[in-house]
């Protein structure tokens, strides 16, 4: 529900707009209407409109063609759909009629019934309609009327219902029909309707009906109509009375007219084309308030008719202009409290028409038009002495009006022609003293002769504007300055500087107006350089600016209008700086920049009518301006007026009293004395609060109070003005009293939104205006309370303080009660404390005495905790000492094989060499690079057992097969320094037969690996032994490595288990290793479950003994048979035929690394094809013509690696051998790797016999 400020005096306004539109008398037709629009992209529901109301803020509502119903309130739509699962929606989305009752209800008739609409409560009820009997369905209703009793009638295709008001229900009664219309149920009711003397018409597709009240039911007009009802057509749309108490019937065949005080009947033709009347089917009539018949037809547009004399004016859809009606299919006409006209249409929307509109006459140019107006932008209007108006436009040259004849003659530019006028811009105009007509163009200076039509030009400047100077001359106004033109010579004269003041054509000074006063005095006004005055007869020039220190001074220094009134004050209008009143006598100026709206600060034109009131052209229109007491009246577009820009030549009096004022839109004809302000109703509207985006019904509030918890404050506040003179364009300020000091201006919108309101109690008020008016004054004020919280309520705050008193007594009680009771306790404290010390007393003589005994004690521990540190200190010294002794040792260990590896590497490269020497020189390299291979793993294992990563996978495993291929490695990696008669043993149940063992047997091969190695290093003659036994009490197996060595000293053998320790007694004796390898044993002894002891005796030699758990072995022989059912074996190629060779595939990005593959196997039978990435390998894979034999995978490859890529392999070629070639060298990396599928793996660097170790067991051939 939308709240309003309430008209309180109706009655004045009945009679004001009475008094504003008089009768028809008064009144005649407009020459042109002119509508504005309303369409779907402005918010309607769909663009066909069927019916339309206003209710009593004047809130106009829409009832349209599938769009349900929407109210418009100038600012916002709120539309009304009938939706699924909203029960609360009109019966049907096609609505036929709305009306507002005298209780404020909306009727909504349906396509599919009728229904009731509530503001207050926001719902819609569904009435119900009881059909005739013998028919069935929905009633569609036609029209909704209420009569002058407050009774409402319904119409629908089959029944007319009416409703009291004294009926305790909305649900209305049938309407009986008199016995003799027996088809009365099938009547198609349109309309209804109530004539002056209260009668009740009926319009349907089978007549016109009038109801009796004596009877209660409808009969024949014969009794108004007599004989002549004959002559009524079956299908009659709507009926009108006139002022003059004759009916109008608009029917499917036009119109028709009955006059009651003639008795007679006559058709009325709405078109001069006898055979066109299918197109003026009437689909609806209105009289309007000053007495007009408007009638719309089904296709043929809207005819409006004066009954007065029966003149009509006929208004169709024009597509070149906007504002034109915008559809001829017409389908209701509705007039709202202020005389608008809103026409709903067919496709269209809604076109409205405003009388206001014709306050001033409107004359509009077309450039391509020679009957009219040439030229839509007017420049300079002047009369001559023989009442012809001359127009000067933009570009359409100079124009002819005859006031009274309404005609126009046309004078334009004709190239090549030097009679015609010289420039279409017509800048200025001016009748000289002999009645000549002088014009100022772009090019200069034009004489027009009236009499030939003629005009003789003369080429200057810019000419702004003429005046009459001495002597039959001429002031002309340039773009550049002023200067004097004699038309017996045809010369321009240069004027002259004055004062010390030069305007000249020299001074680059563009004047705008020239005007010359009753005192003859010239005034000057400039673009931008002040006002000058200059005084012919003394030959004085004097300059006002607004600069000047005198004061007041003129306001502005942009000169664009000058005009004497009647009382001699001459008026100054300047451009953005207002109005000035200027006094000849004193040169004093008076301001009124603050008297004229500042958005019409600039005065282009002035006039004056003869009660002594000044108009005014602006830059927002035209202002009626009463000096005497600074009343002013703001006309605008809505009434008329050509456009919101005038132009500073374009505004002149006629001496008929008539003002003639022109700019961009054409020019405006009117008569000051008939310009009479019309009140019209405005109600500013609260269309809605809501309270955190949402809206409060209205029946949640009381009059214009809300009330609202603490919790509820944030408010929108949504307000509309329903004035629709000017649609969308409406203004609105707003005050918050008890927040705003000030005035809000919030322009267009509507709406405003306060956050977090404390408590208290405001007002809320809103003012509107249509734009350069003034505001509605009053508006609405709607008072809001924020109820406090509870905490700041006075009852819990007095609940509060007398809580606090209770609460302070009450502690006062507690802690003196407390006191009483600490001071008791307190005592008994004293007493018991007083025992405890003579006991304490006691105790520490006694505890003195065990000190002193104790002292000696501590003496003894400190020296001990003293050493202690002290050899930790020497240990930490000592281990980093170690650790520099490692890192320099690890130098020496790498740079030695590095040293090596460069000089031989070198030495083969020299021609000179011999085969033997080369074949020297290289195994010289691989031995040290072997040796740079074992550092690198020990750096890793240490590494790893640091970081704790280190993985033991225990399997089982024959033992015996295991060290005779550890025999065979030993025996071929002999030493060169050992002696002739050295001996290197392994145990003689090496050859028994098989005895398998669970545990890791990488590891335990590196254990025995570093063991033989550590004795090998420090023995040169003598024996290295490797031995094993089955100890069954202890069931473990023992292994032992002796050797004939240097051996170990005592002293030394504590150490010999750290990292990095290395035992050299000579040091002219260097022994090569990191001290890592013992260290790296120990561990892993460990992590398989076992221990490791020493024996040695220097000179002598050393014994390692380490012993591992033994766990049940499984029977003879089925090591073997699990190896066969968990490790499944690579398929091995059977013997390729003679005529080709294996196919290997080595997947490697690095060039020398499958080079060294390539020279490994370039004495064989094989065919090698490289792949770079994986993702080649696979490519290769997929389009090789033979299949690949094998494939040798490199890890780490750009693209695609080789884990990706094997598992793509393994997933297309199952069968394919494939081996890993890599780098990765831990046991963990190895395992890792050995998950994607390889068969195998070889790591880097790698030889030769590993090389073709692995691929005699995937390939079989034959070497070449």
């Amino acid at each position: 529900m939308q709240i309003a400020q309430k008209l309180k005096f109706p009655l004045l306004i009945v009679f004001l707009l009475i008094w504003s539109y008089g009768n028809s008398a008064e009144k005649d037709l407009p020459q042109t209407l002119s509508f504005k629009q309303l369409s779907r992209s402005d918010g309607l529901p769909t663009d066909t409109v069927r019916a339309i109301a206003q209710n009593d803020s004047g809130v106009i509502w829409i009832g349209t063609e599938g769009g349900g119903f929407a109210s418009y309130n100038g600012s916002e739509y709120k539309t009304f759909l009938r939706e699924p699962g909203n029960p609360f929606g009109p019966s049907s989305n096609y609505i036929n009629a709305l009306l507002f009752d005298r209780e404020g209800r909306l009727w909504v008739g349906t396509e599919e019934g009728l229904n009731c609409y509530l503001e207050d409560t926001n719902e819609i009820d569904n009435v119900e309609l009881i059909l005739p009997e013998g028919l069935s369905g929905s009633p569609s209703v036609r029209d909704i009327f209420e009569d002058k009793k407050g009774r409402i009638w319904i119409t629908t295709q089959s029944a007319v219902y009416l409703q009291n008001p004294s009926s305790d229900t909305l649900a209305p009664a049938l309407v009986a029909f008199e016995d003799q219309f027996h088809d009365a149920y099938s009547l198609n009711g349109e309309s209804v309707y109530q004539d002056t003397t209260g009668r009740i018409w009926l319009t349907s597709s089978i007549g016109v009906f009038i109801f009796d009240e004596l009877k209660n039911t409808f009969t024949s007009p014969d009794i108004i109509l007599g004989n002549l009802a004959d002559q009524l057509p079956r299908i009659v749309f709507g009926i009108a009375e006139d002022n003059e108490g004759n009916f109008w019937f608009g029917h499917l065949n036009g119109l028709s007219k009955f006059s009651p005080t003639e008795g007679t009947f006559e058709e009325i033709p709405l078109t001069s084309n006898a055979e066109a009347t299918d197109d003026t089917n009437i689909s609806c009539l209105l009289k309007d308030q000053r007495g007009f018949l408007w009638i719309g037809t089904f296709f043929d547009g809207i005819r409006i008719l004066d009954p007065s004399d029966n003149s009509i004016l006929v208004a169709k859809q024009d597509p070149s202009n906007k504002s034109s009606i915008q559809s001829n299919h017409i389908r209701e006409i509705y007039e709202d409290r202020n005389g608008l006209i809103w026409i709903g249409t067919k496709y269209e929307g809604i076109s409205i028409y405003d009388p206001l509109i014709e306050t001033f006459t409107r004359w509009t140019g077309d450039l391509s038009a020679s009957e009219s107006m040439t030229g839509k932008h007017v420049l300079s209007i002047l009369e001559d002495r023989d009442g012809t108006v001359w127009i000067g436009t933009k570009r359409g040259g100079l124009n002819a009006f005859d006031p009274t004849e309404k005609t126009f003659s046309n004078y334009t530019e004709i190239p090549g022609d030097p009679s015609s006028l010289a420039d279409s811009r017509v800048e200025a105009l001016f009748e000289d003293e002999s009645g000549i007509l002088w014009l100022g163009t772009e090019k200069g200076l034009s004489r027009f002769d009236k009499t030939s039509g003629e005009f003789l030009n003369y080429e200057t400047m810019v000419v702004r504007d003429i005046a009459q100077a001495p002597a039959g001359k001429l002031y002309v106004a340039t773009f550049s300055g002023l200067e004097l033109f004699d038309p017996s010579t045809g010369k321009f004269e240069h004027f002259p500087t004055l004062d010390g003041i030069d305007i000249s054509t020299d001074s680059n000074t563009e004047i705008k107006v020239l005007y010359e006063s009753s005192s003859g005095l010239l005034y000057v006004g400039s673009h931008h350089d002040g006002l000058f005055l200059y005084d012919p007869s003394k030959q004085t020039l004097k300059r006002y600016q607004s600069s000047d220190a005198s004061a007041p001074s003129i306001s502005g220094n942009r000169i664009r209008s000058i005009y004497e009134d009647s009382e001699g004050s001459i008026w100054i209008g300047t451009r953005l700086d207002g109005l000035n009143q200027f006094d000849e006598k004193s040169g004093r100026f008076k301001h009124f920049k603050n008297e004229i709206d500042s958005r019409n600060d600039s005065i282009f034109g002035i006039a004056e009518d003869t009660r002594g009131y000044l108009w005014l052209t602006t830059n927002r229109g035209i202002i009626q301006f009463n000096p005497k007491n600074n009343y002013l009246k703001n006309f605008g577009t809505k009434q008329g007026i050509q456009g919101d820009a005038f132009e500073p030549n374009a505004l002149y009096q006629a001496k008929t009293g008539k003002i003639y004022a022109g700019g961009n839109g054409g020019f405006n004809e009117f008569d000051p004395l008939e310009i009479q302000s019309t009140n019209r109703e405005k109600n500013i509207i609260l269309s809605s609060v809501s309270v955190f985006d949402n809206i409060i019904q209205r029946k949640n509030y009381t009059g214009n109070e809300l009330t609202l918890p603490y919790n509820k404050n944030y408010l929108t506040f949504s307000f509309a003005l329903t004035d629709y003179s000017v649609l969308g364009q409406n203004e609105f300020r707003y005050r918050l009293e008890g927040l705003d000091k000030e005035w809000v201006y919030s322009g267009r919108r509507n709406y405003m939104s306060y956050t977090a309101l404390p408590p208290g109690t405001y007002q809320f008020i809103v003012e509107g205006r249509v734009p350069s008016e003034e505001w509605t004054g009053g508006g609405i004020a709607v008072e809001i309370k924020i109820l406090p919280p509870f905490w700041e309520k006075p009852l819990f705050r007095i609940a509060a303080i007398l809580l606090i008193i209770f609460i302070l007594i009450a502690l006062f009680i507690y802690l003196t009660r407390r006191q009483r009771r600490n001071k008791l306790e307190l005592e008994r404290l004293v007493k018991e404390r007083t025992l405890d010390l003579e006991e304490a007393n006691t105790q520490l003589a006694i505890k003195s005495d065990e000190l002193s005994a104790h002292r000696y004690t501590l003496e003894e521990k400190v020296e001990a905790r003293t050493h202690e540190l002290k050899m930790a200190k020497r240990k930490a010294e000592e281990s980093d000492h170690l650790k520099s002794s490692f890192l320099a040792n690890m130098s020496h260990e790498i740079r030695t094989p590095m040293n090596a590896i460069v000089g031989f590497s070198e030495l083969i490269c020299i021609p000179q060499e011999s085969d033997e020497n080369r074949q020297e020189y290289a195994k010289l390299i691989k031995s040290n690079c072997s040796s740079l291979n074992n550092l690198v793993d020990d750096i890793l294992d240490i590494s790893l057992i640091e970081a704790g990563q280190l993985r033991i996978r225990p399997d089982y495993f024959d033992l015996p097969t295991m060290l005779r291929d550890m025999d065979k490695m030993f025996r071929t990696q002999l030493p060169d320094h050992l002696s002739e008669d050295f001996e290197f043993k392994m145990s003689e149940n090496v050859n028994t037969g098989p005895f398998e063992i669970y545990t890791d047997r990488n590891r335990l091969n590196q254990i025995i690996t570093n063991l033989v190695n550590n004795a090998l290093k420090f023995t040169s003659k003598g024996y290295v032994s490797v031995k094993f036994q089955v100890d069954q009490n202890e069931n473990r197996v023992v292994f032992e490595v002796e050797d004939t060595g240097i051996g170990i000293s005592k002293r030394n053998l504590p150490t010999i288990w750290n990292p990095f320790r290395k035992i050299e007694e000579d040091p002219s004796q260097f022994y090569r290793g990191t001290g890592l390898g013992l260290a790296i044993t120990q561990n892993l002894v460990t992590r398989l479950g076992g221990g490791i002891t020493v024996k040695s005796e220097e000179g002598v030699g050393s014994t390692f003994t380490f012993w591992l758990p033994l766990h049940k072995s499984q029977v003879e022989g089925s090591n073997e048979n699990r190896v066969q059912e968990d490790e499944p074996k690579p398929q091995l190629l059977t013997q390729p035929p003679a005529e080709t060779h294996p196919l290997l595939l080595v997947a490697e990005d690095e060039d020398s690394n499958f080079t060294l593959i390539e020279k490994i196997l370039i004495d064989q039978p094989i065919e090698l094809v490289r792949a770079r990435t994986g993702a080649q390998a696979i490519e290769i894979c997929e389009t090789s013509d033979r299949p690949i034999d094998f494939v040798l995978m490199d890890i780490k490859m750009p693209i695609l690696d080789g884990k990706d890529a094997t598992q793509i392999l393994k997933t297309k070629f199952p069968g394919m051998p494939i081996l890993a070639y890599t780098a990765y060298a831990s046991s963990s990396e190895q395992e890792d790797i050995m998950k994607y599928g390889f068969d195998g793996y070889i790591r880097k660097p790698t030889s030769r016999e590993a090389v073709m170790e692995a691929l005699g067991k995937f390939i079989s051939y034959s070497a070449s």
